[in-house]
């Protein structure tokens, strides 16, 4: 296990899943009714799932023993700790569906992730 390598990704997909949700923030300070939209959730987690799928790819390309272990557990991290500071920050918690979809989302973006770098050749080129 590379713990720095856990700590440098959980971080950076904080760091670009809060760049991702700028924009949705403020179209929510725009309309306040657009977040009963389902298009606005759709673009949200298409958003989402599109920085999770770079943070997965850019991680299958570093050389690991167990990179998709190191991918799961990133991508619990990200989720469990998100939820807690929004919960934290705002007092909001995250409905169950909204959990699995989450969840569906994170396993879809590894194995796409996993799967579109061995089809390029770059699983594990880079130490």
């Amino acid at each position: 296990m590379n713990f720095k390598i856990i700590a440098i990704y959980t971080i950076l997909s904080f760091i670009i899943g809060t760049l991702v949700g700028i924009p949705f923030g403020l179209w929510i300070s725009h309309d306040e009714k657009i977040i009963e939209s389902p298009v606005y959730h759709l673009f949200g987690y298409v958003s989402g799932f599109l920085a999770s799928f770079c943070i997965y790819y850019f991680l299958f390309k570093v050389k690991l023993e167990r990179p998709v272990l190191h991918a799961l557990i990133i991508g619990v991290l990200s989720n469990m700790l998100g939820g807690l500071i929004v919960y934290l920050l705002v007092g909001v918690t995250t409905p169950i569906l909204l959990l699995y979809v989450d969840v569906l989302l994170m396993f879809v973006a590894i194995a796409l992730a996993l799967y579109v770098c061995k089809i390029r050749e770059q699983f594990g080129v880079r130490a």
